[in-house]
C-alpha cells in the first residue's frame, strides 16, 4: 500500500512539473556551473544534482522516483536563472535533495530491473 502511494505521489509530482515546464525549450539542459539572475542584483551559481539516477533503469517504481528529483532539480534551475530569491532557491533545492536521496534509496533497494 506504501508503494502504491508513493507511486501516486509521484506521479502527481511529475504532472504538475510537467506543466510547470511546459513553455521552456531547454528545461534538460542543466550545462554550466552558473546562471545569471533575472532581477536580481547580480548572479547565481546553479548548485549540481544531489544523485543522478542511471538511465537505463527500467523498474517503473524507481523511474518514476527518478524522473521525480530530475524535475524538481528542473524547477530550482529555472527559478535561479529567473532570479528568485536565494530562500526560495534553497527551499527548491531541499525538495530536490529530499526526492533525490528517495530516488537513491530506491535505485539500491529495488532496482533498476523491470
Amino acid at each position: 500500500m506504501k508503494i502504491l502511494k508513493l507511486s501516486l505521489t509521484l506521479a502527481a509530482v511529475l504532472v504538475l512539473a510537467g506543466c510547470y515546464e511546459s513553455g521552456s525549450s531547454d528545461s534538460n539542459s542543466s550545462g554550466g556551473s552558473g546562471s545569471t539572475g533575472g532581477t536580481g542584483g547580480g548572479s547565481v551559481t546553479v548548485r549540481p544534482p544531489v544523485y543522478t539516477c542511471p538511465s537505463n533503469c527500467q523498474n517503473v517504481q524507481t523511474r518514476t522516483s527518478c524522473q521525480a528529483a530530475e524535475s524538481y532539480y528542473q524547477v530550482y534551475v529555472e527559478n535561479a536563472r529567473a532570479g528568485t530569491a536565494a530562500s526560495t532557491l534553497e527551499q527548491l533545492y531541499d525538495n530536490h535533495a529530499r526526492s533525490a536521496g528517495l530516488a537513491r534509496s530506491m535505485v539500491q533497494q529495488i532496482g533498476c530491473a523491470p
